[in-house]
């Protein structure tokens, strides 16, 4: 759907709450955001440990994996950004999707042949509230 042009100019004020102060209007306003990352590779890792700076990320990985990281935690590179190191203890790692019920927010960053295993590790482990 494309969105119906305006005359109005782009910094103008909008209905939008300002996105420098916490939101108040939605379900557990106040605490963090609880988010898992279904696929913890490269990409999965990096889009987690990012958001571990806003929210509380259980990356969900495959076994061999999650184990190097209990290992030697998350180092986060590139960007343009300085490097930032998230040491083990701070990672919150799983290999089940048993992990998956409690979060308000599930990336999915499988590669494309894990969709529909994804997808059927997904179905009936979120909260109905959380569909």
């Amino acid at each position: 759907m494309v969105p119906e042009p305006t005359d109005r100019p782009l910094d103008a004020p909008t209905d939008r709450p300002p996105t420098d102060r916490p939101r108040t209007d939605r379900p557990g306003a106040g605490r963090r955001p609880v988010i898992a990352v279904l696929g913890a590779g490269s990409i999965g890792c990096h889009l987690g440990g990012l958001l571990s700076a806003v929210a509380d990320v259980t990356l969900v990985g495959r076994p061999a994996a999650m184990e190097i990281l209990r290992a030697h935690g998350l180092t986060l590179t590139g960007g343009g950004r300085p490097t930032r190191r998230i040491p083990a203890d701070r990672l919150r790692l799983a290999t089940s999707p048993e992990a998956l019920r409690d979060a308000d927010l599930v990336l999915v960053t499988v590669k494309s042949g894990g969709t529909t295993g994804a997808g059927q590790d997904l179905a009936g482990r979120l909260s109905p509230a959380r569909r």
